[in-house]
């Protein structure tokens, strides 16, 4: 979806299918299950997604859907891809930074009534068949199908249920934990042995699991919580990057600046630079 400002894609599986891997990307995200139940992996948390639930991924979280228990895998949903400026055409930053506050709460999951499962179908419908059409107005009526997507989910209550994390299966509930314990001590000196013992599992079954549930290396999703919480640190203090390193758990700081150009594609200094130049009265939240 490089590049693409806007698109809603309808989907029907009638096979297993679980994402090859890991990905993140630059646009908005929501996601709604048709029919089916999945697993899905965003950034901290691991849910249990059922038919009739609407999932909010913000731009540059990591997520990855995978074939939940007991499932043939069969299933079908929408998704709707944007980006900020394909509605900063017809709305106030602030207008806008209000409609995406949808995507920041903790819980990225809502089950939505039956009611509410018939409104989000009709208008989901309508902006996959408008899509795909050509009309002199298109950009105009699919911004105000998404505007009003987004209001609508503004007024959904997005109190954190507990049975999406309580119905799975063990091996997807050890490695919930996991991550919420990465979350917690990333700062400190974390290797897969210490985390397999902390859980009492070898590591071997903890490198192995951990990627099939999250397409990526324990290593690897621990070096991501960290440049993130780098990349805050650098737009939000003044703090030297060697003390930044430190701060966020590298124990080098070559091996920090290193890392931090592999996710970002720029060093920390000009990371800070262009974020700082290019957020300049944007009044949007930005996330990384």
């Amino acid at each position: 979806m490089s590049g693409v400002r806007f698109a809603v894609l309808y989907n029907k599986l009638d096979t297993s299918y679980s994402m090859p891997r890991k990905h993140e990307h630059n646009h908005y995200e929501v996601y709604y299950l048709v029919s089916g139940d999945r697993f899905y992996f965003i950034e901290d948390q691991i849910y249990h997604v059922h038919q009739g639930d609407l999932v909010f991924i913000a731009k540059g979280y990591i997520h990855r859907t995978t074939d939940a228990d007991n499932s043939v895998g069969s299933h079908a949903r929408y998704v709707v891809y944007f980006t900020e400026d394909f509605l900063e055409q017809m709305l106030a930053k602030a207008q806008l930074q209000e409609l995406l506050s949808c995507f920041y709460h903790e819980a990225k999951v809502i089950h939505l009534t039956v009611s509410q499962q018939n409104f989000m179908e009709s208008l989901l419908k309508k902006m996959a068949s408008d899509f795909i059409q050509q009309h002199p107005n298109k950009n105009l009526y699919q911004q105000i199908l998404l505007t009003e997507l987004l209001l609508f989910a503004n007024q959904l209550n997005f109190d954190l249920a507990p049975h999406y994390f309580s119905d799975l299966n063990p091996t997807y509930h050890t490695i919930h934990r996991i991550i919420q314990y990465i979350r917690k001590n990333y700062q400190e000196k974390l290797t897969l042995a210490k985390i397999a013992h902390e859980f009492y599992i070898s590591p071997y079954y903890l490198s192995r699991m951990f990627k099939q549930v999250t397409g990526l290396t324990l290593t690897e999703y621990l070096n991501n919580t960290r440049i993130k919480a780098a990349q805050q640190l650098l737009l939000s203090t003044g703090m030297p990057i060697s003390a930044i390193s430190e701060q966020v758990g590298f124990e080098s700081h070559t091996h920090f600046c290193r890392v931090f150009k592999q996710f970002t594609h720029l060093s920390p200094m000009q990371y800070k630079k262009y974020h700082i130049r290019t957020d300049t009265g944007s009044g949007l939240r930005k996330t990384t």
